[in-house]
Parts: C-alpha cells; structure tokens; sequence
C-alpha cells in the first residue's frame, strides 16, 4: 500500500491560504505518483477531518483550539466549513486519479471528549467516508490512543467507514479486552493492528509471538489484518516481522 501525500505534508499553509488552488494542478501530482506506481500495489492518501486539523496542525495550538471550541464555537465552526472546502478540492483531485483508499486521522479520547466526537468528529469522518463511497474506494480511520470506549459507542459504525486502525493496548492505547473491542466494533467493518509498536522493538520477540497469538484469538471470526499500531521509525527489525509471520502461518490463517 502507498500513501501518495497527504495535503498538510505537500503544500501546508499554502493551500489555506489560497482558497483557489487549482484542482488540475493538484491532480497532476497525484498521478504523477499513480502513475509511477502504475497499479501494483493500492494508494492511499490521507487527511484529518478540519475538526482535528483546526486542534492538532500549525494553524493553532490544541489548547487554544479546545478554548476556542468552548468560547467561539461558530467561529470554530466557519473555519472548519472553509477546510471542508479545501479537503473537497484535494478529495476530488485524489478521485480523478483512482485513488483506492481514503485514510482519515482522528485521535482517540486521551483528549478528545465524547461531546467532541458526537458535534464534530464523527459527521466529518462520515463525509470522507461517503465521499469514499461515492468513487468506489475504500475509508479507513487510524486512531492511535484510547478507542475502547469510542467502539463502544458504535462511533466507527456512525462514521460508515470500511476499515478502522489500531486498537493499541496499554501503555499506548486502552484496549485491555481486544476481544471485547473487537465485537463492539461490529461485523461490517475491517479492523487492522493490535500489537503494539514497542513490541516490534524488543531484543526478544517471546512477548511479540505470545501478542501475536493473543490478537488472531481475540479477531477470530472477523475481519481482521494484524499490525501494529503506528507506522514505525526507525523500521523494526526484520527478525521481528519474521517472528509474527511464523506464528500467522502456523494457525493457517492467511498473513496480510
């Protein structure tokens, strides 16, 4: 799988600033890269909702964007309605050039609230979502953090996206019953991770492999791709993957 760009890394305060930046031009890049790539593996590009984008990117501070959301909340608001507009213009050129997955960025509730989540961050996941739907491709979450009560709420089933990442454990992440987790997540939705990233680091993968084991028992039945929890740096040690691999095969489940 290939992430093409994400607007925020390409172009930053310069596609906020200019309201007209040509769709054509931005399409241009985008099959530059599909076109190096030319079929052999999907692409992905990947956004935050404006909600996040306004909380988490150079535009302000999170303290000050959640002060914001409680003080001036229409002011909020209209800013994320103009970022609407702009991710339309970096959705559509990722469209015109077949884009298969649509990859949106939402933290979970190590600082997020659930009022947050129900006002702002699952109505504009669910319109990457069906802006997905619409073209054929596929959505797919990443929340890195605390998730296990978001899946409870049936959030991820709300949002109408295909693919939800990455159900991290403690010290990373708040998945203590990955079984549990995993059923509140539902049937309809592809999950992805369960071993976190530190795991991947360790002189010894004893503790990999007993994880790894954990996480195929606790999927079973699902829809489930095992990974980690995070894209990694520096890469993990080849012997690592190795070693997850060898416990993958032999369940006879297919390694993803």
């Amino acid at each position: 799988m290939c992430s093409i760009y994400s607007y925020q890394e390409l172009f930053g305060l310069k596609v906020i600033a200019n309201t007209n930046f040509p769709r054509r031009a931005l399409s241009e890049v985008f099959r530059a890269a599909t076109d190096e790539i030319r079929g052999a593996i999907p692409t992905l590009v990947g956004l935050t909702p404006p909600g996040m984008t306004l909380l988490i990117h150079p535009y302000m501070d999170k303290d000050t964007g959640l002060m914001m959301l409680y003080d001036r909340p229409e002011l909020m608001e209209e800013l994320m309605d103009m970022l609407w507009q702009i991710d339309l213009v970096f959705l559509g050129a990722a469209a015109d050039c077949g884009v298969d997955i649509y990859r949106i960025a939402v933290n979970g509730y190590e600082w997020l609230s659930p009022s947050l989540y129900e006002s702002y961050m699952i109505p504009q996941a669910r319109q990457v979502a069906q802006f997905a739907e619409y073209h054929g491709a596929l959505s797919w979450v990443h929340t890195c953090g605390k998730l296990r009560d978001i899946a409870s709420s049936e959030a991820y089933q709300r949002m109408g996206v295909g693919v939800v990442e990455s159900l991290s454990s403690p010290p990373t992440g708040d998945v203590v019953d990955l079984a549990e987790t995993r059923r509140d997540i539902g049937d309809s939705i592809v999950t992805r991770g369960g071993i976190n990233c530190e795991l991947f680091y360790a002189e010894d993968a004893d503790d990999l492999r007993a994880r790894t084991e954990y996480v195929l028992e606790s999927t079973s039945g699902f829809r489930h791709i095992i990974g980690d929890t995070n894209p990694p740096f520096p890469p993990y040690p080849w012997r690592n993957i190795e070693a997850l691999m060898e416990v993958v095969r032999s369940t006879q489940r297919s390694p993803a």
